[in-house]
């Protein structure tokens, strides 16, 4: 007997994630701050995908703002200011 392999259901929706930090904060004297890294932690079982939104891109930009996270992984996302 051949058993066929089922694939995963796509669900469509929001879950909730895991991102550190949970604040970022840019000091406009500090170029070190201009960058910085969020990270998202995809607690699940299966893999996710994100879409990062930004309310001011003439002040922000979102390096690889849209993308996926394996089951039980991580992503970096960067964030820099570039309006100071």
């Amino acid at each position: 007997m051949h058993q066929q392999k089922r694939q995963p259901e796509l669900v469509e929706g929001n879950l909730p994630v895991f991102v550190f930090p949970t604040e970022l904060i840019f000091y406009a004297d500090d170029q070190s701050t201009h960058k910085q890294v969020l990270t998202l932690y995809n607690p699940y079982e299966f893999a996710l995908k994100f879409k990062v939104l930004c309310t001011t891109p003439n002040k922000y930009v979102v390096i690889d703002a849209v993308g996926a996270v394996k089951p039980r992984c991580c992503v970096d996302i960067v964030i820099r200011h570039r309006d100071v």
